[in-house]
């Protein structure tokens, strides 16, 4: 499940509450809903298994050492994270840091 409502709408609810019935598993991406499922849907503990989204949240230090593990020293590198999707607008993005490179080292 990739999100869990609190305090669901009507509609929600049911829909949701027909998913755990039918369900062996219910797969969650975050502690916050697993005790979700328990506290709002009375999941039992056993049905619910969890893989966290994303990656785990390490320092961010060290980019060196990494950039030459991927080959990418001396590179700028742009992050974002969750689902890509046309209002973080990633590809506008790419097209200033081009037209930025382009204005910068080759006038």
């Amino acid at each position: 499940m990739h999100t869990v409502i609190r305090e669901p709408e009507l509609e929600y609810r049911v829909s949701t509450e027909k998913l755990i019935r039918y369900s062996e598993k219910l797969v969650v991406m975050s502690q916050t809903a697993v005790d979700m499922l328990k506290d709002v849907y009375e999941v039992p503990e056993d049905k619910i298994e969890v893989i966290f989204h994303g990656l785990p949240d390490y320092p961010f230090n060290n980019c060196d050492k990494y950039k030459k593990m991927l080959n990418l020293k001396g590179s700028t590198l742009v992050l974002t994270f969750g689902l890509l999707s046309q209002n973080k607008a990633c590809i506008r993005q790419v097209n200033v840091i081009r037209d930025i490179y382009f204005h910068i080292y080759l006038p």
